[in-house]
């Protein structure tokens, strides 16, 4: 007998329920994390939205603790899984 293994089920998202989950980023950490995923740095996100990389570095480090992640690549990940890109 083949036992196969199934991922963990996850629950079906209303439209309602996602947008008040997408409520957990800010417009700007949803954008710096859009843009990171659209593979800009740093320097070049601080330049086209007219705030210092410090700020870059802020919005990204709030979007990762937010998300649960544990680095940029994973916050990323989750939010594709998410839906959200």
């Amino acid at each position: 007998m083949v036992s196969v293994l199934h991922p963990p089920s996850r629950p079906c998202l209303s439209y309602k329920s996602a947008k008040v989950q997408l409520q957990v980023l800010s417009k700007r950490d949803l954008e710096v994390m859009r843009r990171i995923a659209w593979g800009e740095n740093t320097m070049e996100m601080a330049d086209s939205m007219s705030i210092s990389e410090f700020t870059v570095k802020q919005y990204i480090k709030s979007a990762i603790k937010k998300l649960g992640a544990q680095n940029r690549s994973h916050a990323i990940g989750e939010m594709y899984r998410r839906g959200w890109i």
